[in-house]
């Protein structure tokens, strides 16, 4: 390591680290990847994400605030999933047959990160609509912490709302063409 000098010390120490921060995790990743990646991540949030955690669910909405809590957390849950198939995700996405060709390429494509959802807060405003607070998490951690988006109750069911859709669509891909997302 002598002729690497002492930036290339520091860039083997941090590789180093971010290998072992990411096998206590329990995420397998490739150095090259792990050194970026993680490292970045890490600065945003100390703290791990709760996928599969309860959230906090409040504020004045339908009768059973409970219920329609824990069907909007499965919806976020479910439609972020990158295994879940364009049918079910155009199920759980407002509006979805107006942004059918931004839904295709998101299916195909997913985010320019492979991610997860943790849902930490569901707040109902009416009866039809919550705002949503959730982590966007990359190997394990936050890479967008608490992050808000909507969901809006559609043909009797919970939906993420087209807007989040959207919005989600142009942070993950920012140079996407976004067709229904105007």
């Amino acid at each position: 390591m002598a002729a690497y000098g002492a930036a290339g010390r520091w860039t083997w120490l941090v590789a180093g680290a971010v290998l072992v921060v990411s096998a206590c995790s329990g995420d397998l990743v490739v150095a090259r990847s792990a050194h970026v990646g993680l490292v970045a991540a890490a600065g945003r949030s100390s703290r791990l994400c709760s996928l599969g955690g309860s959230a906090l669910i409040d504020g004045d909405g339908p009768a059973d605030v409970r219920g329609a809590g824990r069907d909007v957390q499965d919806t976020y849950t479910e439609f972020l999933d990158p295994a879940v198939p364009l049918r079910r995700k155009e199920e759980l996405l407002q509006d979805a047959p107006d942004l059918d060709i931004a839904l295709r390429g998101f299916t195909r494509e997913g985010l320019a990160t492979p991610a997860r959802v943790a849902v930490t807060r569901i707040h109902f405003i009416s009866d039809t609509s919550a705002v949503v607070t959730y982590d966007v998490c990359a190997r394990g951690l936050p890479a967008q912490p608490q992050t808000e988006g909507m969901a809006q109750l559609q043909a009797g069911s919970w939906k993420v709302a087209a807007a989040t859709f959207c919005s989600l669509l142009q942070q993950g891909r920012p140079h996407a063409a976004a067709t229904g997302c105007d």
